[in-house]
């Protein structure tokens, strides 16, 4: 009875996954890339290695729902035969991926490439489609690689939601929905990334009008909803509708606002079985070591403070043409005409409203559509259309590049995040190589013990598990002196942690260098207010230095160089790279309806390696001081904010004990061959005072000065 019960309930699994299949190549078939185009049933086929029924079933079901069902029959049917050929026998992989193109190819040529700009790139987007996902889709169960898992289940994620636009009418838009439920199901126990991430490309699939929503959505789900669930969903939920409808448009609020409810619904009563849809892997085998950093919350709001500046200067931008905004252009356009015409009488009211129909639905008008008293009564009737589709495609190029600046403004963001979700991961992963070296170490040293484990890249952690704490032939001291040796760190020593009688002894990377800083501004004569901003701060044992002198003086630079260094400091606080960081903050300068520019001027200082780097954009020169030798290091770059891409050129050191680094503005630097006068032995608050006291005796105060002095020992 037991074996019969087992052997139904492995034939109702079966079931189930052929279901699954079947389900899923549905899915596949039905799903556009374009209008005309459905690449991803044959991207599925290719990623299967052998011919099963539910695969044929599900690819013959989505026939119906093709754009031309006898040619991708045809296409199904050949993908059915080499797969039932090669059955048994191991095709190369280079012959797969040439039959691969080859069906892509034929593909792309239903969608008439040469029949213009819209269907050559159908027809390109197809070609790469086929064999791009035919790759990504087994992805989805590497388990041992997380990277291709990642992509293979977000290509999943893709085709599913954008397979859902084919069942869309009026305000019921699966797509939508199935986009939020995906979000959210990803945000619950997946790192925060990977459902922002998810989110992005589900906003791809269903409608990128709603990407703001749904980007927030998981971002903010997938931080919070690890303490707790209910408690992050409804806010985290609210705040992206509202941020999606404030961003883009009201208009659009009632179907977000319907579809999203019917997904939040949905996923309440099923949230505690949803597994984790990504996953953070690490080798077969091995766990991931808690992260004794754990990634800081007010420091990510603090980024969203200062990068919504972004989204409020691009906002007036970023709305769609609605109605409203196509019946201003044509009124202006139609009564510019008008009002030139003497002796005009037509109601120019009852004109525009009958013009309204065409523009909002063709969006340009012809003689035809025009009221027949104007049609053959007006003598200014070619000139009429000429203006008014004139401003029709006006309204139509300023929706694009407010699109395109959107568009723009999150590939930066998500920069801004996969940079500092990168930082924390390269934290957090096992050196197997350091860690059999490390091994090698203690056991010539006579240390006993189960296991050794290395991670992280730049901050170095050590853990020895089971180490019999009473036979250590040396002392902690001497043992972390040559670990620190061995793996080019200074490592802590040892701390030691029992259990039950197991020992485990860690050592943790600490600083090798620290940083005495000190620094001074003067305003220029006649002036309240200094319009250079000079600041320090830390992250993540760097020490960050930042002298940003605003274009003028008095109020404006002040403001200017505030928002700078303000804008800076927390985008680098949150793992930011410089290069990212001062991109960013240039568009924000370039948004700004007035001119407005600022130098940077930024040292980063690694306290861990004594590894420096300087970044500047229009500043000063800085100046290294070792011993009895003064070295000048300049750039010759534009301040941020005059040009679209800003350029600034990074200088790199290796600092030693004893070093300093001195930071101008260009105030005190007037004179080209300025060299400071450094007094012996001097501490970094004596050197700012020596060198603002030599400044204010030699020139008139004519321009803001700004002194910032680094001390390395």
């Amino acid at each position: 009875m037991d074996k019969k019960k087992e052997t139904e309930k492995r034939r109702l699994t079966l079931s189930a996954a052929e279901l699954a299949e079947a389900g899923i190549a549905f899915l596949c078939g039905i799903c556009p890339l374009s209008p005309g185009v459905n690449p991803f049933g044959l991207a599925y086929l290719f990623s299967k290695a052998k011919l099963t029924l539910p695969l044929a079933a599900g690819l013959v079901l989505s026939l119906p729902f093709s754009p031309q069902p006898l040619i991708y029959a045809l296409l199904y049917l050949l993908g059915f035969a080499q797969l039932w050929l090669s059955a048994g026998r191991k095709l190369p992989a280079a012959a797969r991926a040439a039959l691969c193109v080859a069906f892509a190819a034929v593909l792309a040529l239903t969608a008439s490439p040469f029949s213009g700009a819209d269907g050559f790139v159908a027809a390109l987007f197809a070609f790469v489609a086929v064999p791009g996902f035919a790759y990504l889709f087994p992805g989805a169960l590497s388990a041992k690689q997380s990277g291709r898992l990642l992509c293979g289940r977000l290509a999943f994620a893709y085709v599913a939601v954008r397979a859902m636009t084919v069942f869309s009418f009026s305000f019921f838009q699966p797509q939508l929905m199935l986009a939020f439920f995906v979000t959210l199901a990803a945000g619950l126990k997946s790192p925060y990334s990977s459902a922002g991430l998810c989110g992005f490309v589900c906003a791809l699939a269903a409608d990128i009008h709603y990407m703001p929503a749904l980007i927030v959505l998981g971002l903010l789900f997938g931080l919070f909803s690890k303490k707790n669930v209910l408690l992050a969903l409804f806010p985290t939920f609210a705040f992206a509708v509202v941020s999606n409808a404030y961003l883009l448009d009201f208009r659009d609020l009632a179907p977000l606002l319907v579809n999203a409810c019917c997904a939040l619904a949905a996923f309440l009563p099923v949230h505690k079985r949803i597994p984790a849809l990504f996953p953070e892997q690490t080798a077969e085998g091995e766990s991931v070591a808690p992260d004794k950093r754990p990634f800081s919350l007010s420091a990510f709001s603090a980024c969203f403070s200062s990068l919504s500046q972004v989204f409020y200067t691009v906002n007036a931008e970023t709305k769609q043409t609605n109605a409203t905004e196509t019946c201003r252009r044509v009124q202006q356009a139609a009564l510019s005409v008008c009002s030139a015409c003497r002796g005009c009488t037509c109601d120019k009211r009852d004109l525009c409203n009958n013009l309204m129909k065409h523009c909002l639905s063709e969006g340009f008008i012809t003689e035809e559509d025009l009221p027949d008293h104007i049609r053959f009564g007006c003598k200014c009737k070619p000139r009429l259309i000429e203006t008014v589709n004139a401003a029709l495609a006006k309204g139509r190029d300023e929706s694009a590049r407010a699109v395109a600046m959107l568009a723009e403004e999150y590939s930066a963001f998500s920069r801004l995040l996969n940079e500092a979700y990168r930082k924390e991961e390269s934290e957090l992963s096992p050196d197997r190589e350091a860690g059999r070296r490390v091994r090698e170490l203690l056991f010539s040293k006579g240390v006993v013990c189960d296991k050794v484990r290395v991670t992280g890249a730049r901050r170095r952690t050590v853990e020895v598990n089971g180490v019999l704490v009473d036979k250590l032939d040396c002392t902690s001291r001497q043992l972390a002196e040559e670990l620190s040796a061995l793996l080019g760190v200074r490592l802590s020593q040892p701390q030691f942690l029992l259990n039950d009688g197991y020992a485990t002894m860690r050592f943790e990377t600490v600083c090798r260098f620290s940083v005495e800083s000190a620094k001074a501004s003067c305003a220029k004569d006649g002036e309240t207010l200094c319009g250079d901003t000079a600041s320090f701060f830390e992250h993540d044992d760097y020490f960050y230095a930042l002298i940003a002198d605003g274009m003028g003086s008095g109020r404006d630079a002040a403001l200017t160089s505030r928002l700078a260094a303000i804008y800076l400091e927390k985008l680098l606080c949150v793992g930011a790279d410089k290069g990212d960081a001062l991109r960013m903050l240039n568009k924000v300068l370039m948004a700004k309806k007035d001119e407005v520019f600022t130098t940077v001027d930024l040292i980063e200082i690694d306290k861990l390696t004594g590894e420096a780097t300087l970044v500047k954009a229009g500043a000063a020169p800085s100046y290294l001081l070792r011993g009895g030798d003064c070295t000048k290091l300049e750039s010759r770059t534009l301040p941020a904010g005059i040009m679209p891409a800003v350029k600034a050129e990074q200088i790199r050191l290796k600092l030693r004990r004893g070093d300093c680094l001195v930071m101008l503005s260009d105030g005190i630097t007037q004179n080209r061959n300025y060299t400071p006068a450094v007094p012996r032995a001097a501490s970094a608050k004596e050197l700012v005072t020596a060198l603002m006291r030599r400044a204010s005796a030699q020139t008139e105060c004519a321009d803001d000065m700004s002194v910032a002095a680094l001390r390395i020992f």
